[in-house]
């Protein structure tokens, strides 16, 4: 099982043989028929827990942006 949120890293999780793979905001549609071809399914979250209505307010709409981008190269 991997947990990965951007399409690079989950490309790089199923190289590296992941089974399954969990989050993956960003998935592109290449990336998903790679994960099908090779049988890994997919659980993407229910929801996201902010404080905050991120439909009217700024601050927990940054939050999930901030929860969701990868911060890592």
């Amino acid at each position: 099982m991997a947990h990965a949120s951007s399409d690079q890293a989950v490309r790089m999780a199923v190289e590296a043989g992941a089974d399954s793979l969990e989050h993956g905001y960003f998935i592109s549609q290449p990336t998903l028929e790679v994960m099908a071809a090779k049988g890994i399914p997919w659980m993407p979250p229910c929801l996201i827990a902010v404080k905050g209505n991120p439909l009217n307010d700024l601050k927990a709409l940054k939050n999930i942006q901030f929860m969701l981008m990868p911060r890592w190269g």
